[in-house]
């Protein structure tokens, strides 16, 4: 991605509206059992406006402690790649995580 179409995904009016989906994504990551560190480690990029980095946090961590999910937190996090417009590829391994 180059600077042009970084910028234009930073100033899209759809990445304004992420801060809701991306704190109850963390709300769920943490009620699933993600610990408090990183919990707060996502709010803190949230807080930043840094909402890539909040959801490839959350992701990562919970694929690497292995943390069940349901199928209801799936459909979430979908839904907010979705209006990221993340490839399937950066999220899809949490599948394997469903209970």
């Amino acid at each position: 991605m180059g600077f042009a179409d970084w910028f234009q995904s930073f100033i899209n009016p759809e990445r304004k509206t992420l801060g809701e989906p991306i704190r109850a994504l963390i709300d769920q990551a943490e009620a699933h059992g993600l610990p408090k560190t990183d919990v707060l480690v996502a709010r803190e990029f949230v807080e930043h406006n840094e909402y890539d980095l909040a959801f490839e946090h959350v992701v990562g961590q919970l694929h690497e402690y292995g943390i069940p999910v349901n199928a209801e937190f799936y459909r979430l996090l979908e839904a907010i790649a979705d209006r990221m417009k993340l490839p399937k590829q950066r999220f899809v391994f949490i599948s394997e995580l469903i209970k």
